[in-house]
């Protein structure tokens, strides 16, 4: 090794010898030279290197720690120490821990370097940083809608803020709970009730059934109480269904002057409404009962989601179409939500087109969606079934649906068209269990 490295022309000197002998170090010219690195793979031989080091008034001194119980002894002498196993494994931690993140070790591995986006539901957006009670931490940039902010203590940090944070080790341990995510609590995101429709001309018995799915959904959430909400003409209809619920969960019953979807907009604008469950009906009977064109229309017009009930409660399995639009990874979010308070389980689905040669629907897109669910599911902490199938979007999933409890589609648009059908508005009358839609 000595006469291979004494060959390149940056080593002015190569001795042989017993690397933690004073002989051999003054041979070397120990005291000669600014810099001693001790880099065997003994620990013992590099740390006896750096003591000789220091007597002889070395300044500057930094050795290789093989073994990380070690690091205490070069540490008291006042060593630069570099262990290769112990940054390693703190590397595959910090993956670990979230893949999604960027975390890197600094100080031999005392410090981190944390930069991770602010969820909106984090505790901490809306609040100032000097709120925050920060200790072994602090937030050194901000970049916000494309704008670099340097934090002061009144800086409030918002939702979709991009943090910087510096600091002792463990800093996602420490910090998750702050920027990230609290505890599911669907629909408390949108509002505290759930509304549900009381159409007159569904049946007495299949009105039931689904306000037993809406007290199903509000037991098994958040959810703080169940709004009844019907035409005139159904109001009937409304208190004998209120009269058979009893006593079992807190409800009220509200009737509505305007007409039903204009009604419904301006409740869940007005009130604290987390969800809108509608019975399922025949497609063009709903255009009917809700006196517009498109079931999906009064999706986009409502300030939280909707459900299409068809009675396949409780939500053991939900089903996610994934298209990489943001409606669909706030549908994926807002079913590991619902699974999680219900202890289901969740699994995306994701179709390709087997016209497509390049973008959406082509082969790489199909991968690149997949990674980009998983993601999604690894900053959940919530493990889903991650599937691909070939075919058109709406019959397949349509399919699909049939082996679940419930499908959650994230529609970005009402809008339709003879040659661009509204995919979201065929899979909330076909679909064969029941369909929640998310828009904002």
């Amino acid at each position: 090794a000595l006469d291979s490295l004494s060959r390149r022309p940056q080593v002015v000197k190569a001795v042989a010898g017993d690397a933690s002998s004073r002989v051999t170090l003054q041979e070397a010219a120990l005291t000669e030279n600014e810099y001693v690195l001790a880099l065997t793979n003994r620990d013992a031989v590099n740390l006896e290197v750096c003591r000789i080091a220091r007597q002889e008034g070395v300044g500057d001194v930094a050795a290789l720690v093989n073994d990380s119980s070690n690091l205490h002894d070069f540490s008291e002498i006042g060593v630069r120490q570099v262990c290769g196993s112990f940054l390693v494994a703190r590397e595959m931690e910090l993956f670990l821990e979230s893949p999604t993140l960027s975390i890197s070790a600094i100080g031999g591995g005392r410090g981190e370097i944390l930069e991770l986006e602010v969820v909106k539901k984090a505790p901490a957006a809306g609040k100032r940083l000097d709120e925050l009670g920060a200790q072994d931490w602090l937030v050194a940039a901000i970049y916000r809608q494309g704008e670099l902010v340097i934090p002061r203590g009144e800086t409030v940090i918002e939702a979709g803020d991009h943090l910087t944070i510096v600091g002792r080790s463990q800093l996602y341990k420490s910090l998750s709970h702050l920027f990230t995510l609290e505890e599911p609590d669907f629909p408390l995101e949108y509002g505290q009730q759930v509304a549900l429709v009381i159409d007159p001309e569904v049946g007495h018995e299949e009105m039931l059934a689904t306000a037993q799915e809406a007290l199903s959904l509000v037991r098994n959430t958040k959810a703080q109480g169940l709004l009844l909400v019907t035409p005139g003409e159904g109001i009937p209809l409304g208190e004998a269904i209120l009269k058979q619920m009893g006593g079992k969960t807190e409800a009220s019953l509200e009737s509505m002057e305007a007409e039903l979807e204009q009604g419904l907009s301006d409740l869940s604008h007005r009130r604290s409404v987390g969800c809108v469950v509608l019975p399922s009906r025949p497609q063009s009977a709903v255009s009917g009962f809700l006196g517009m064109p498109r079931t999906i229309a009064l999706a986009h017009r409502l300030a939280c989601p909707m459900l299409v009930s068809r009675r396949t409660y409780p939500y053991r399995k939900i089903l996610v179409p994934y298209s990489m639009t943001h409606s669909s990874a706030l549908a994926l979010e807002v079913a590991i939500d619902v699974a999680n308070q219900v202890g289901g389980e969740v699994e995306v689905l994701v179709v390709q087109d087997l016209l497509a040669v390049r973008g959406k629907g082509s082969p790489q897109w199909v991968e690149e969606a997949i990674k980009q669910a998983d993601d999604i599911s690894k900053l959940h902490h919530f493990a889903v079934g991650l599937r691909v199938e070939k075919g058109n979007v709406i019959k397949t999933v349509v399919e699909r649906s049939g082996g679940f409890d419930l499908l959650v589609v994230g529609s970005t648009t009402w809008k339709t068209s003879i040659l661009k059908p509204n995919i979201g508005e065929h899979l909330l009358t076909k679909a064969e269990c029941s369909s929640l839609v998310v828009t904002r």
